[in-house]
């Protein structure tokens, strides 16, 4: 089972490792659990933690969300979660998309939680329970 956390806010986190293959970059990330995002998003938050070279990102795509419209790249990854009770990690390759940071710093996709999309979350069996601070994912079986 891999196991969330909800922030003192209410936030539904949870913690995996991304591998950018083609920058050659590992990074441990705390992903804001996006029900409602049907892709996974890298926010400059944690991005520019892995001084990440922006300027080599290709393959543009826009996504409109609830902030509205925003350009990503998209990029091979591979994102790895702890599962604690098969004491195992599951590893999945998936094209993630990347947000470049805003010039102004306080800018509001500066300041967002990478999120985890459905592309990753429909892969899994989530309880989500916040009145018991339960939040887990179990893998489903191929």
């Amino acid at each position: 089972m891999i196991l969330g956390e909800f922030l003192s806010d209410g936030t539904p986190i949870v913690e995996g490792f991304l591998t950018l293959p083609r920058f050659n970059v590992t990074k441990s990330v705390r992903f804001l659990v996006d029900t409602g995002a049907y892709a996974t998003c890298i926010h400059p938050r944690d991005s520019t933690q892995i001084s990440l070279p922006f300027d080599l990102l290709e393959r543009p795509v826009r996504s409109d969300g609830v902030g509205g419209m925003a350009t990503y790249f998209l990029e091979p990854a591979i994102l790895e979660f702890v599962d604690g009770d098969a004491r195992e990690i599951h590893r999945y390759e998936i094209d993630t998309r990347i947000a470049k940071p805003a010039p102004d710093p306080r800018h509001s996709i500066n300041r967002l939680h990478s999120l985890l999309g459905r592309d990753m979350i429909d892969r899994w069996r989530m309880l989500y329970d916040r009145t018991d601070n339960l939040l887990t994912f179990m893998v489903r079986t191929p």
